[in-house]
């Protein structure tokens, strides 16, 4: 995380993107920092299409294996839209 937020405050987001990609091949199953690689696409690159396409994608995979993890993806990605709809 030290390392991502080093990227992120020189403004290399698409840097900080790559190293939180890298880091989610072994830390998949961790819902908290999902959630956080999902809150820097949507703060830091500023792409809600590529938000909505990650949180369908992961709610579509955690709904086989967690339904925990699907509830609060689900509250999450709820929180998001209201947050655009907003803009």
């Amino acid at each position: 995380m030290d390392y991502i937020e080093f990227e992120v405050q020189q403004g290399q987001p698409k840097r900080a993107k790559l190293l939180y990609e890298r880091a989610l091949i072994s830390l998949d199953k961790d819902t908290q920092f999902w959630l956080q690689y999902v809150r820097f696409i949507e703060k830091g690159i500023r792409d809600p299409q590529l938000v909505r396409a990650k949180y369908e994608n992961r709610i579509r995979l955690s709904a086989q294996a967690n339904k925990f993890e699907t509830l609060e993806l689900l509250l999450e990605q709820a929180a998001f839209e209201e947050e655009q709809n907003q803009i």
